[in-house]
């Protein structure tokens, strides 16, 4: 069995190092048999195949190019995921504020006078008029601060 593969090997090594020194060669011949060769077939037409060099002045032109259109991009990315980041922060403040407008509407519903206390802590008690003001005030905090609820 090693032979078999070592017998395979040596042909295909001899293919390779031919390739490398110069090309290989594969035509088919008129009864369908494949033959591989270092040297063109007998009676073969050259056929000339023109491609060009890359300019290494031109692939680094369009590298700074693409270089430059990504940075650009990533500036873009990071303008909207900072955009959205915001807009998040100030939802998450919008709803915590609605939150406590209700929170506080509720309240003064609920009761028939409330009692504040001033910057020098004088406590008032608030009722009639004043609570009913302090009610309004309560609604219209609800109507800005859960205008998307």
């Amino acid at each position: 069995m090693r032979y078999k593969s070592f017998a395979f090997a040596v042909p295909m090594l001899l293919m390779l190092s031919a390739a490398i020194a110069g090309g290989v060669y594969r035509w088919t011949d008129a009864q369908g048999v494949i033959h591989y060769s270092d040297s063109p077939p007998p009676h073969a037409q050259q056929t000339k195949i023109e491609s060009s060099r890359t300019d290494p002045a031109a692939v680094a032109a369009r590298e700074k190019a693409l270089n430059k259109t990504l940075q650009t991009y990533d500036k873009q990315q990071q303008k909207a995921d900072d955009a959205a980041e915001k807009a998040a922060a100030k939802q998450k403040i919008a709803k915590a504020n609605c939150a406590r407008a209700k929170a506080r509407s509720h309240m003064l519903e609920s009761v028939n006078h409330v009692q504040t206390v001033d910057q020098n802590g004088k406590t008032t008690w608030l009722s009639g008029d004043k609570l009913v003001q302090y009610r309004h005030d309560a609604q219209q905090k609800i109507s800005q601060y859960c205008a998307g609820d």
